[in-house]
């Protein structure tokens, strides 16, 4: 019958069908067995009483009720359950008092979930069989089942009577007077099968459980320190007996039991993390911390333990101490399992957040090297080779993961971002294609896909294609600020479209303010369209902005200075932009010429 453990009660239906065909060998035994023929009279007797209504049948029809049985067992074995039941009620039709047919009929119903049908059956197969324990076991069931725990438990009592020793039959009892909430009563029935088997644990804990929920605390500490008592080398019963005094204000003790337990269990990272909660609990945080870090330096906690507590450190990451916290936890965690990629992508997650890039790629890469079939670990990878500007390496990643991943959209993404920067422009708009052509669900990243067209087009002077793909983009995406940026620049560079170009640079400048690229490009269509005051005040916003160290911006305002007729000013500023590095191809012949060169 059923086992219980800590509180969880266990249903009865599961030995109901492993028994069936034990049932109807059972039922169709010798009747010999009986003993006398004094008691097979009593007997029948007795079944005639309980079968006085229905009508005895002849030997003819006992022959047909016997093929028609079997017809319907074989149906039944070959899961043919419709077919297994017109045999069976077919022979009932003819014998209307077989309770043996019955109980056949009702395993077929219950397969089919028509509980009620069955129930039916199998207490009209108890009434004319009362000492048949698996028609009792299979009325309890769905007893059970329908949740009529009074009336199940009422069922298990004669199964109790008939075969007192079965102690199955005692738990099966008090997890219905459990279902039912009478648990002092339960209590009573675990007494009773202590008293036939000894100390047990489920027992034990099954009383311990119910004490608690009744408010008896103490008789809930007896049971565990019975336990204890019954194998004191069973280390879970002491931190048992812990988390009930820890549960109920009694620290001091539950910090002795712990003690002890690491005492007589030297290392125990149970024992570990339950000190780390007490002194949490304190508000000794150092102290706890370092129990913490004694438990994940053991071998004995495993490794998905270890996952689910140092995952809770990804909600305080803005806190730099537990940031440092959690990547010596997690460090300890790839020193104690060398062999487990989920400690170093984990390692490698808060290195990552650490902004500690390089070591976040090398946990990444070992996490890799031990189990590749994580995408995450291959696409948190692949942003920090772009964060590095590590092309080569992103190109690498990106290639080995397809081959893995094929129909994951974002790789096609990052393969055309490393091939792009490494000016193989054909490779990355056939990169693009090949995730736009996905379909991808993520409208982001589609618009991503059509900028990175529009760039690489846009370097191959593939200007129609490339303004198509920025258009898609901005369609999907239409406040995207540095699209907008790249697409109003490479316009003005061609001069055309430039109200289209301004209205786009002007919105990117508003979406993100203060950026010295953006308001470059401002001023330079500004400087485009004449308009050159305007041009001066954003290049000078752009140059206060981070942009006087740059060689492209500095030279443009050399060229705004000469249109608004200061010459000598826009002179030092081309000889300014050539010592920052290259700026246009015109920009020695202005130097030297002292002219503006368009």
């Amino acid at each position: 019958m059923i086992k219980n453990s800590r509180f969880q009660v266990v249903g009865i239906g599961f030995r109901v069908f492993a028994l069936a065909l034990a049932v109807t060998v059972a039922m169709h035994a010798d009747a010999s067995a009986q003993g006398k023929k004094e008691k097979k009279d009593k007997k029948a007797a007795a079944r005639k009483e309980r079968t006085k209504d229905y009508k005895a049948i002849s030997g003819e029809d006992s022959l047909k009720v016997q093929y028609l049985f079997f017809d319907g067992l074989k149906e039944k074995t070959l899961g043919n359950h419709d077919a297994a039941q017109a045999f069976f009620r077919k022979a009932l039709s003819i014998d209307p008092g077989n309770d043996g047919i019955m109980y056949e009929l009702g395993q077929t119903y219950v397969v089919m979930s028509k509980f009620d049908e069955a129930l039916v059956l199998f207490k009209e197969a108890a009434r004319l069989n009362p000492k048949n324990e698996w028609y009792l076991i299979s009325v309890a069931s769905i007893l059970e089942q329908k949740k009529q725990y009074k009336e199940a438990a009422g069922v298990i009592e004669r199964l109790i009577s008939l075969n007192p020793e079965k102690v199955d039959y005692y738990f099966d009892y008090a997890s219905m007077l459990l279902y039912d909430a009478k648990l002092e009563d339960a209590i009573k029935t675990y007494n009773t099968i202590e008293s036939k088997i000894g100390v047990n644990e489920d027992v034990s804990i099954q009383k311990e459980k119910i004490w608690l929920k009744l408010g008896k605390t103490d008789k809930a500490i007896a049971e565990i320190q019975a336990l204890i008592q019954h194998n004191p080398k069973e280390r879970r019963y002491r931190m048992m007996l812990g988390e009930i005094y820890l549960a109920n204000n009694m620290e001091d003790k539950a910090f002795q039991v712990y003690q002890d337990v690491l005492k007589q269990f030297p290392g125990d990272p149970f024992a570990h993390l339950a000190l780390a909660d007490y002194y949490r609990s304190k508000g000794k945080e150092e102290e706890s911390f370092g129990e913490l870090k004694a438990a994940f330096s053991s071998n004995d906690l495993d490794i998905d333990h270890k996952v689910r507590i140092v995952s809770a450190y990804f909600a305080l990451l803005s806190d730099e101490k537990m940031r440092k916290k959690a990547l010596e936890l997690t460090t300890l965690m790839t020193e104690t399992h060398p062999e487990e990629a989920k400690a170093f992508a984990i390692h490698g997650d808060f290195l990552y957040q650490d902004r500690q890039l390089k070591e976040a790629r090398a946990a990444y890469e070992r996490t890799i090297q031990l189990d590749k079939n994580v995408f995450a670990v291959w696409q948190n990878l692949m942003f920090i080779d772009a964060e590095l500007s590590d092309y080569k390496a992103l190109l690498q990643s990106s290639e080995d993961a397809l081959v893995l991943f094929p129909n994951q959209v974002i790789l096609y993404y990052f393969n055309g971002v490393a091939k792009f920067q490494l000016k193989d422009y054909n490779g990355a708009i056939t990169s693009y294609k090949n995730g736009l052509s996905l379909n991808p669900d993520n409208q982001d990243l589609e618009a991503q896909l059509n900028a990175g067209l529009g760039d690489a087009y846009h370097s191959l002077e593939r200007h129609k294609e490339s303004d198509a793909s920025y258009d898609a983009a901005l369609a999907l995406r239409p406040d995207e600020p540095f699209v907008l940026n790249n697409y109003a620049y490479y316009l003005s560079l061609r001069n055309e479209q430039m109200e289209k170009a301004e209205k786009m640079s002007r919105r990117s400048n508003e979406l993100v303010p203060n950026t010295s690229s953006f308001e470059d490009t401002y001023a330079w269509i500004l400087y485009k369209l004449g308009r050159y005051e305007e041009a001066r005040t954003w290049i000078e916003k752009a140059m206060q902005n981070g942009g006087s160290g740059s060689s492209t911006i500095v030279e443009h305002y050399g060229d705004i200075l000469f249109r608004l007729g200061q010459k000598e000013l826009a002179v030092a500023n081309w000889q300014k932009a050539k010592e920052f590095g290259e700026g246009s191809s015109l920009l020695n012949r202005k130097i030297s010429e002292q002219k503006l060169i368009e």
